[in-house]
């Protein structure tokens, strides 16, 4: 149960911060875009070891 209610709460985490993302990366150019994209995949591959 409780493993089932932490991956409801990731989810929920990474959503909300997906939505963020995507409202901040509309406002910036697109080289600093994917840089900025770039950074992000390694830090939740690194947190989470994909």
């Amino acid at each position: 149960m409780r493993k089932h209610i932490l991956k409801i709460y990731d989810i929920m985490v990474f959503g909300s911060f997906g939505i963020f993302l995507v409202v901040l990366t509309a406002q910036i150019p697109t080289d600093a875009r994917m840089r900025l994209l770039g950074k992000a995949l390694e830090l939740i591959r690194a947190g989470y070891g994909f």
